[in-house]
């Protein structure tokens, strides 16, 4: 009853048609197991769009996350090459003849 709209919704916080899909059926699972606390639908349907909205939150802090620790890799990996290509030219410096 409530899936497209809470997909439209959460898809227009996080921008990602697959993740979007992704959140929503975790928020149904979870809703799931917690269907016989609600009494009507007005509490269901604010329990599902909180759900999705908080869901959304923790998915763009965990990407901020994902992209911080890409950027310290990628980093990592170029400051590396330009360690090693110094050592190369170092070695092949010493060890030519005059």
């Amino acid at each position: 009853m409530y899936y497209r709209q809470l997909h439209f919704y959460c898809n227009s916080i996080i921008a990602n048609e697959d993740d979007a899909q992704d959140i929503v059926s975790d928020v149904f699972v979870i809703f799931y197991d917690r269907f016989k606390q609600f009494d009507n639908l007005k509490q269901i349907k604010s329990y599902l769009y909180t759900s999705v909205r908080n869901a959304c939150i923790n998915y763009i802090r965990h990407q901020k996350v994902v992209n911080e620790k890409s950027v310290d890799v990628d980093i990592f990996i170029i400051s590396t090459r330009v360690k090693f290509s110094n050592f190369i030219v170092t070695l092949a410096t010493a060890t030519s003849p005059d």
